[in-house]
């Protein structure tokens, strides 16, 4: 079973496919000769906005649509602790979301590294994981240096 369905057999076929993938479209002509459903949009045109990195020590993040201030940020930790109630303790508190928004409210612009050492260091995944459920919602945005 494990040589089927253990997670690293599975990523490596995830990725095997998506390798597929990427060669078929690369010999794809530029111009495809079918038209597309009318119903059904053009995936890579769609999410062509979703992340294309990972979020890293040396990711930037800034705060985006909410301040720590603001009164959206009640109804933001609200829709978040809607989202996922399975766990809430591998997940970073509201009040937690609230004190990392405070601090780049202060500050500006952090690495994730410089915004999570000052939290203990077995918070730092519940807290990385905070990070990418509020730039999925809008209130924080990212972009590595590296890009």
């Amino acid at each position: 079973m494990r040589g089927s369905f253990d997670w690293p057999v599975v990523i490596g076929q995830y990725r095997e496919l998506f390798d597929e993938l990427g060669a078929i479209r690369a010999a794809a002509p530029a111009e495809s000769p079918r038209k597309l459903h009318p119903l059904r949009g053009d995936p890579f045109r769609d999410f062509s906005h979703f992340a294309t990195s990972q979020l890293q020590p040396t990711t930037l993040v800034a705060a985006a649509n909410v301040t720590a201030q603001s009164s959206d940020l009640h109804r933001f930790l609200l829709s978040r602790s809607g989202l996922d109630l399975m766990y809430a303790g591998c997940h970073a508190s509201p009040a937690e979301l609230q004190q990392l928004l405070l601090r780049l409210d202060q500050d500006g612009p952090l690495s994730v590294g410089d915004l999570l050492a000052t939290h203990q260091p077995s918070r730092h995944q519940a807290l990385a994981m905070g990070l990418v459920w509020m730039a999925k919602l809008g209130a924080l945005r990212w972009f590595n240096p590296d890009n």
